[in-house]
């Protein structure tokens, strides 16, 4: 095979491995390393009048499993979904329904919307899905005061790309992204400020530096200009992280140059290299003329042949594709010290939540040659997903031999 038909290949390679992926595109709402692992659905809550929430729900048709009881039958889902809304000094009302959505040939989403007769006052809700087929749940808690001031479940967020309101907290880059308030429709003023992330920090130090990683917080981001065509309020999504405040509450939206946590963006596909490759390498497959030349060339040179070159290629962004769903924070989760390490070692033998910290264990402990890595929860005023990794200078050796081993081709933990 020649050089222009590797190339084309590799492209392939990676829209397909995007495009085809399973896993959900939602911030964390358990431990990493529950059974939850692979399924995930969408959960969301938009105040539509004083009385009334809705519920709006997304999943990724990939996720579910379906099943048929005859051959003459087409295959159907097995969706339930409770909601348990729990009002101050009031018994807890329960809600359930029951949705048979029909098999996907191709990969695509599958959406409802539900009415939820909410007040004022304080609620706290519950949502739990379930799909039967496969025995798996997911627990999404909403915890919010209505009352007569506007608060973030009040916006409805819609893109130009499509009007079909956007149940995860992710925008892509360049979309004008519109903002409706059914409770406040005719308010003079826009009732949510809107942030964007000034500076996107650096990449986390290696395990093995005496450096801490830099964490934004609330002074990092500075207001962003809406503009309002008559109906709404909108504004463009640049390549940043937003961050949607009121008097009463404040949500957290991240940026992507792509549909993420997946990407197929050359810049985005090349960033998350710098974990495996030194500053002068990086910056010249990086700045080069022809960087997408350099991206194939260099995952061919670590494999060693093309069929290899795609293995790797498959493996290493499945990986950012994990860190994304599980691990962002204020920055996509590639970036942060639980990216870093699962990018270079792969999914712990075991995950230990303790208190606040998260242990990876890598191998049986009982057994010489295992290793640990400890996450600390650092708290932070925009996001509950932050973790620090305690670092330590033995970990220089694991570290450099994790890399070679990505550099020679072959992966650890797969």
């Amino acid at each position: 095979m020649n050089q222009s038909n590797f190339f084309r290949l590799i492209t392939f390679l990676i829209v397909l491995l995007f495009f085809s992926c399973s896993a959900p595109k939602k911030l964390r709402d358990k431990q990493f390393g529950t059974n939850e692992f692979y399924f995930k659905p969408l959960a969301n809550l938009i105040h539509s009048s004083n009385d009334t929430s809705n519920l709006l729900l997304e999943f990724d048709a990939d996720q579910l499993l379906y099943s048929r009881k005859s051959t003459h039958e087409n295959f159907t889902a097995q969706l339930e979904v409770i909601i348990s809304v729990k009002k101050q000094e009031t018994k807890t009302d329960t809600l359930r329904y029951k949705f048979t959505p029909p098999q996907m040939q191709e990969s695509g989403v599958w959406r409802e919307e539900i009415p939820i007769p909410i007040s004022f006052g304080k609620s706290e809700v519950t949502v739990t899905l379930k799909d039967l087929n496969r025995r798996a749940q997911h627990e999404k808690k909403f915890i919010f005061l209505k009352n007569e001031q506007p608060s973030t479940y009040d916006i409805r967020i819609t893109a130009n790309s499509t009007e079909v309101p956007i149940y995860d907290q992710y925008f892509k880059t360049g979309d004008t992204i519109h903002l409706d308030f059914p409770r406040f429709a005719h308010s003079e003023y826009p009732p949510v400020e809107i942030f964007a992330l000034t500076e996107i920090p650096n990449l986390p130090p290696p395990a093995f530096s005496n450096n801490s990683p830099v964490i934004p917080d609330s002074t990092s981001f500075s207001l962003t200009n809406l503009s309002f065509d008559g109906t709404r309020y909108n504004f463009i999504a640049e390549n940043k992280s937003y961050l949607f405040r009121t008097k009463n509450s404040s949500q957290l939206y991240l940026y992507s140059n792509g549909e993420f946590p997946s990407t197929t963006a050359l810049k985005d596909l090349i960033a998350p290299l710098r974990y495996i490759t030194s500053k002068s390498e990086f910056e010249y497959i990086y700045n080069v003329r022809d960087p997408y030349t350099s991206f194939c060339n260099f995952w061919k040179d670590c494999g060693g042949s093309e069929e290899k070159a795609k293995e790797l290629i498959s493996i290493f962004f499945r990986r950012v594709n994990t860190c994304n769903t599980y691990f962002s924070t204020t920055v996509p989760g590639w970036r942060t010290d639980r990216g870093m390490i699962y990018i270079i070692y792969g999914k712990p033998t075991r995950v230990e939540n303790v208190g606040y910290s998260e242990r990876w264990i890598y191998g049986d402990e009982t057994i010489p040659g295992s290793f640990s890595f400890l996450f600390r929860y650092k708290k932070d005023d925009l996001s509950d997903n932050v973790l620090v990794l305690q670092r330590d200078g033995l970990y220089r050796t694991s570290w450099e031999q994790a890399v070679n081993t990505w550099r020679q081709g072959r992966v650890l933990r797969e």
